[in-house]
């Protein structure tokens, strides 16, 4: 079956907590850990596409992501390209170090999502 796929990047973090590391990504409030600092990368990896998945499974993404507070920019205002939680300071730069993962999420998701928010 052919679909148009939206491709989203979020960015995680990972960080060594006692004898364990852990990683997730905040803004989604996904988390996994593990032995070393890729392998608990690579099962928040696993985390967050179990996350989504069982999200359009059930057709809950909107408000899901509504409930952790994301919202569609209005087209005025779009937002800065390095998003700023005070001064110049990065979420991730404080809970640890960052990397980039993507996903991919039917349009017709995306879309119901952004025609929910106008």
């Amino acid at each position: 079956m052919n679909q148009l796929l939206v491709r989203v990047r979020v960015r995680g973090v990972v960080r060594r907590e006692d004898d364990v590391w852990v990683a997730g990504f905040p803004r989604l409030d996904v988390y996994s850990q593990g032995d070393s600092a890729g392998e608990a990368k690579e099962n928040a990896s696993d985390a967050l596409r179990l996350w989504v998945a069982s999200c359009l499974d059930r057709g809950t993404l909107g408000e899901a992501l509504r409930e952790l507070g994301w919202h569609r920019y209005p087209e005025v205002a779009r937002p800065p390209a390095t998003p700023d939680h005070g001064a110049g300071v990065h979420l991730e730069d404080v809970l640890g170090e960052a990397w980039e993962e993507e996903i991919d999420i039917p349009a017709y998701e995306a879309a119901e999502f952004v025609a929910a928010q106008a």
